[in-house]
């Protein structure tokens, strides 16, 4: 690793100052991004688990109703991920539901569901210690 100017070079990888902080903005590494698009949710989901979950950095949802997730595919110890409502509908995350397996289930701000609007975004949080999703 060389320190050169404003840029740090590393195993061929350039950070500059501008690029490092387009990381911490976004919140994520500058590197490292997955984003997935799942068909439209039409019915309430427990244990929601779309085809490249597991690796995505961010989920672009929509639904063509008015929907519930009550949990999603449990994660990794500090694994961190942006669900994000692309669609017309609101996406409502529920709250210690036991609708989800235990290990699946979000553990929500105030103890509250929490809807994410059309055009809006929810940052949730793995938390490998209780075993469920914080948001």
């Amino acid at each position: 690793m060389s320190i050169v100017g404003e840029s740090i070079e590393s195993s061929g990888l350039t950070v500059t100052a501008r690029s490092a902080l387009h990381g911490m903005i976004k919140g994520f590494a500058v590197s490292g991004y997955k984003i997935i698009t799942p068909l439209a949710i039409d019915i309430d989901q427990n244990d929601y688990s779309p085809n490249g979950f597991d690796d995505a950095t961010s989920i672009r949802l929509s639904s063509t109703v008015p929907v519930n997730i009550s949990g999603m595919t449990a994660g990794q110890d500090g694994g961190v991920k942006r669900l994000i409502n692309v669609g017309s509908q609101a996406i409502t995350i529920l709250h210690a539901s036991a609708l989800s397996y235990a290990a699946n289930r979000f553990v929500c701000s105030g103890a509250a569901n929490i809807t994410i609007n059309p055009d809006s975004m929810l940052v949730i949080y793995y938390d490998g210690v209780t075993k469920r999703w914080r948001a």
